[in-house]
């Protein structure tokens, strides 16, 4: 048994085994920042990439979302009672 430990000892296995560790741990710290940040990151940079994508369509003057919402409850009634089963 203290053969193993000797040729670990000897060939720097717990200097090995502890970088690889902090390495494996800091890269992974790295990306849930990133993650993290991500929705900061396609806030600023969604009107660069796609410029038609932060303007809202233009609604009616005099919609209300009373009139919204019936007239999408007319399109999903339409919808369940014109479509073949």
């Amino acid at each position: 048994m203290s053969t193993i430990w000797n040729n670990i000892v000897e060939n720097e296995g717990f200097e090995i085994a502890g970088i690889g560790i902090l390495l494996v741990f800091s890269i992974l710290l790295l990306v849930s920042i990133i993650i993290g940040l991500m929705p900061r990151f396609l806030a600023v940079f969604s009107p660069l990439l796609d410029p038609h994508a932060a303007k809202a369509p233009p609604a009616a003057p005099d919609e209300t979302p009373r009139q919204r919402a019936a007239a999408a409850a007319a399109a999903l009634h339409h919808h369940l009672t014109s479509s073949e089963r």
